[in-house]
């Protein structure tokens, strides 16, 4: 009996769903992790501002739901990604406004980053990129360094460096894409091959099964010649010695001849 893969949900992927098999990987262990390590954060945050406990836990509780949605069904997948990625931008945006001078606060970023682009893709994940990058720079204008404890240059250095984590996450996932394309690809020109090859065997065999029945039938008629030439025709085969090895049956029927046992006639 095979073990179902915890990472992989239990779920069977077949050639085609190497891509959705690593995102499913990738996806699990970002849950995992959310769920086992949110709760120290929220405890963190709970001296800082209770909206920002009350919004980790709410991401605890959201993280285990979607690690029992993953299991249930490969098709919830596009769901819970994208619940994910909502729930995930609510919390860092949260985190970013906040979280007051914890320095530590613009990691959650590249993470955000990472899970966009290897769970959505190219474009959701520029999507995301740009509603991240837009609220941290509308909060700046709004509410200055004062509030967001950044100036306006480390911001765009934060921006810059977020931008080039984002390219790297999303030429990872369009290598990831152009592997599994590849490999579809190759796949499908074996199974072209395999049934062209069967097609193949399956004619000759029936090529085969036919030469067979031409070489019986063809057999049969000259067995069928031989015994009208035996029985309708006087022949004789005469040895070196001039004795006689063989006749025919009409030769015996009209010289009254009887074949012996052993070798010649007298």
């Amino acid at each position: 009996m095979t073990k179902k893969d915890y990472l992989l949900s239990g779920h069977i992927f077949n050639d085609e769903e190497k891509l959705l098999a690593f995102q499913f990987y990738f996806f699990n262990i970002m849950l995992a992790l959310a769920t086992s390590f949110s709760p120290f954060i929220a405890y963190i945050h709970k001296d800082i501002n209770f909206i920002l406990f009350y919004s980790d836990m709410a991401f605890v509780f959201t993280s285990f739901i979607l690690i029992l949605l993953l299991r249930y069904n490969k098709k919830y997948f596009f769901l819970a990604s994208h619940f994910f990625i909502t729930s995930l931008y609510i919390a860092i945006t949260l985190i970013f406004f906040l979280a007051g001078d914890d320095p530590t606060k613009v990691i959650w970023a590249p993470i955000f980053f990472a899970c966009s682009f290897l769970l959505l893709g190219s474009k959701p994940g520029l999507l995301w990129l740009c509603a991240v990058l837009g609220s941290y720079y509308l909060g700046y204008f709004i509410y200055g360094k004062s509030f967001i404890f950044y100036s306006l240059s480390e911001l765009t250095l934060i921006s810059i460096s977020f931008v080039t984590v984002s390219l790297i996450f999303n030429a990872f996932r369009q290598k990831n894409e152009y592997d599994n394309k590849k490999m579809m690809g190759i796949n499908k020109s074996l199974e072209t091959s395999k049934s062209e090859l069967e097609d193949f065997s399956a004619h000759l065999e029936e090529r085969i099964k036919q030469g067979l029945i031409e070489s019986q039938n063809k057999t049969q008629s000259i067995q069928e010649s031989l015994n009208t030439i035996n029985q309708h025709i006087l022949t004789a085969q005469i040895d070196l010695n001039g004795l006689i090895s063989n006749v025919s049956s009409a030769f015996c029927q009209l010289t009254r001849y009887e074949k012996n046992k052993g070798n010649g006639y007298i």
